[in-house]
C-alpha cells in the first residue's frame, strides 16, 4: 500500500471511530473574517453600482458611501493587482478597526500600502456603521462555515497533502467570500505556532447545494487545488531551470492539443500544470481514479502537461523510499518528461 493509500486508510479510520470517540477539531477549519466581509463590500462597490440580485446583493446598503476614498484605494487595487491581492491584504491584519500586521515579515513596501489604506477603511467602517451590518451578517456566515467543516470532516485532506509534498503547515483554514464569486487564491504566512497556510473562496457552481456545502467538490474543486498551489509556488522557483527547459515540449503539446490564444508566461504556465497534476492525483487517491480523470477533463483542459506530470506523480509515490518528499522527486519527473515528452509515460529508470 502507498504511502499516500496508508494516510488516508488512517483518517477514514479516524472518521469511522468519531462515533465513539469524542470529536475531533477537523483537520481544515472554516472561519468567517470580519475583515474579507468589509474589503469585499468596498470591491463590490468599486466595482459599480450593485444589483439587487446575486452574490454582492448584501454590499448594497452601503450605496450611499460608494465616493468614500476607502472604495477609491479597494477600486485602484483592484485594477491595478486583482481581487486576489484585495483578498489576502484583508487576510494580513487583525480585525478592524485594530488593523496591525499579523505577519512579522511583511516587505516595507507593503507596509506603505498599509499606513495609506487603513485609516481610509477605518473611517468608511466607522461612518456606514459597518459594525452594526456585522453583526447582523457573521450568524449567517458562521453557519456555513460550521457546515462546510462538517462536510469537510471525514475526508483526510491534511495528510493527503502532507504525505505528497513532504512539508507540513501549523494550520490549514479556509475562508469563504460570498461576496467575491469566483474568488480563488491563497495566502502562507508565519503565525504565532508556525506557518498558516489559508485559501479563501468565493461562490461558484458546484460547491452548494441549496445552500449547504458540498464536501466532495469543497475538498477537490477548492482545497486540494489551492492548498496545493500554495506549495507548488515554491517547488517551480526552486527548479526555475528545469521547468524552462520544457518550453519546446510546451509548444509542441499545445500544438497537438490544439491550443489557441496568448500564451501565459513559463512561471504562470509551469504553476497551473504542476498544480493540475498534484490535484488530480491526490483527488484519486482520495475519491478513486475516475475524480482524477474527470478533473483533468473537466478544469484542467489547457493544463496540455498536466497528464504527464500527473504520470510522474503515480511513480513517486510507488518509491517513496528513494524519493521523502516532491521536492526531491521533482528534478527527476522534470528530465524525464524533457527527454521522453508529454505523450509519454516517464520512463522507468532514471
Amino acid at each position: 500500500m502507498s504511502a499516500l493509500r496508508t494516510a488516508v486508510a488512517g483518517g477514514l479510520a479516524v472518521a469511522l471511530l468519531a462515533g465513539t470517540c469524542p470529536a475531533a477539531p477537523p483537520a481544515v477549519r472554516v472561519v468567517v473574517s470580519k475583515n474579507l466581509e468589509l474589503f469585499s463590500v468596498l470591491a463590490a462597490l468599486a466595482d459599480g453600482p450593485v444589483p439587487p440580485g446575486g452574490s454582492a446583493a448584501p454590499a448594497g446598503r452601503f450605496e450611499a458611501w460608494r465616493g468614500h476614498r476607502a472604495v477609491a484605494f479597494a477600486g485602484r487595487l483592484l485594477r491595478q493587482r486583482g481581487r486576489n491581492s484585495l483578498a489576502r491584504l484583508a487576510l494580513r491584519l487583525s480585525d478592524l478597526p485594530e488593523a496591525r500586521p499579523l505577519d512579522p515579515s511583511v516587505p516595507s513596501a507593503f507596509r506603505a500600502l498599509l499606513r495609506r489604506a487603513v485609516p481610509a477603511i477605518r473611517d468608511f467602517a466607522r461612518v456606514s456603521d459597518f459594525e452594526t451590518y456585522w453583526a447582523e451578517r457573521r450568524p449567517a456566515l458562521e453557519s456555513w462555515a460550521s457546515a462546510a467543516e462538517r462536510a469537510l470532516a471525514g475526508i483526510p485532506l491534511v495528510a493527503a497533502l502532507e504525505d505528497l509534498f513532504g512539508a507540513s503547515s501549523a494550520e490549514y483554514r479556509m475562508v469563504y467570500a460570498p461576496l467575491m464569486e469566483r474568488l480563488r487564491t491563497g495566502d502562507m504566512r508565519n503565525g504565532p505556532g508556525g506557518e498558516e497556510a489559508t485559501v479563501v473562496f468565493g461562490p461558484r457552481e458546484g460547491l452548494e447545494d441549496g445552500g449547504r456545502p458540498v464536501g466532495r467538490r469543497l475538498a477537490v474543486d477548492v482545497a486540494l487545488l489551492e492548498f496545493s498551489r500554495l506549495r507548488v509556488y515554491g517547488l517551480v522557483d526552486r527548479h526555475a531551470r528545469s521547468f524552462k527547459r520544457l518550453s519546446p515540449l510546451r509548444l509542441r503539446a499545445e500544438a497537438e492539443a490544439g491550443a489557441t490564444g496568448p500564451r501565459k508566461p513559463w512561471r504562470a504556465f509551469s504553476i497551473d500544470n504542476l498544480t493540475a497534476a498534484v490535484q488530480a492525483h491526490l483527488a484519486a487517491g482520495l475519491f478513486g481514479e475516475d475524480a482524477g480523470a474527470d478533473l483533468l477533463a473537466r478544469v484542467h483542459a489547457d493544463d496540455v502537461l498536466a497528464p504527464a506530470l500527473r504520470a510522474g506523480l503515480a511513480e513517486y509515490g510507488r518509491d517513496r523510499g528513494r524519493y521523502p518528499d516532491l521536492d526531491a522527486f521533482l528534478p527527476v519527473l522534470l528530465s524525464r518528461l524533457e527527454r521522453d515528452g508529454a505523450g509519454r509515460r516517464p520512463a522507468a529508470g532514471p
